[in-house]
């Protein structure tokens, strides 16, 4: 939300719950393709043609839609889940029929922590002690049953495979790809070097940006 606050001041910002979140329906069955009409439904309400900026999958989302021919101007994709390195730490090879079975029994918690660990790579520790924090794990848990939407929407870009620069012809929008910058002393993060490197190969026109810190600020600043 402080994003869109700041964006308010220069555009007009729709933010909008994706299906299954928040206030939007969940109409059945669930399909990439009708994600697609949501976002172009979004477009429309704002004039015909939009930039979009996505978060995670949500910037996998929004490159796929402009693929699918969704009138977006440009793009901005913070931290989009390709990883194209095997060596990495990749999810199971079973990771989405896992999940969907989960959230199909019930399980939301086991559902959530499983999809943070070993699909999203945190440490299993992580989710269990925000499982601890009942006002974030009940909000987690509340939309648990979009994670097979999620596990379908990134399945194709985190099996460590390359870029496919065919599939991605077809996207002439200008996109920027921007990532975490690694703090001083962070153990280094195979998945993010992924990203780095799928900007570098296949993302359509790709700009990388990575924030700067206030001191590089300053200095940038005083030259």
């Amino acid at each position: 939300m402080e994003l869109a606050d700041l964006l308010s001041a220069r555009f007009t910002v729709l933010n909008y719950d994706r299906r299954g979140r928040g206030d939007s329906g969940d109409a059945q069955p669930y399909s990439l393709e009708r994600e697609f009409e949501d976002l172009q439904a979004m477009v429309a309400i704002a004039g015909g043609s939009a930039f979009v900026w996505g978060l995670s999958s949500g910037g996998i989302l929004a490159l796929e839609a402009a693929r699918a021919g969704v009138a977006i101007e440009r793009i901005a994709a913070y931290e989009p889940p390709f990883i194209v390195d095997s060596t990495d730490g990749l999810p199971p090879d079973d990771f989405v029929p896992q999940v969907g079975s989960l959230v199909d029994r019930g399980r939301s918690s086991e559902a959530v922590k499983y999809f943070m660990a070993r699909v999203m790579g945190m440490p299993s520790l992580i989710p269990s002690l925000m499982s601890l924090w009942p006002p974030m794990w009940s909000k987690l848990k509340a939309t648990a049953h979009t994670l097979p939407y999620e596990a379908a929407l990134i399945d194709r870009y985190v099996r460590g495979g390359p870029v496919d620069d065919a599939y991605w012809a077809r996207v002439a929008t200008p996109t920027l790809i921007r990532e975490r910058r690694k703090e001083p002393g962070e153990a280094p993060e195979g998945r993010r070097r992924d990203r780095r490197r799928a900007s570098e190969r296949g993302a359509p026109r790709p700009r990388r940006r990575q924030p700067q810190r206030e001191d590089e600020r300053a200095r940038a600043g005083a030259r």
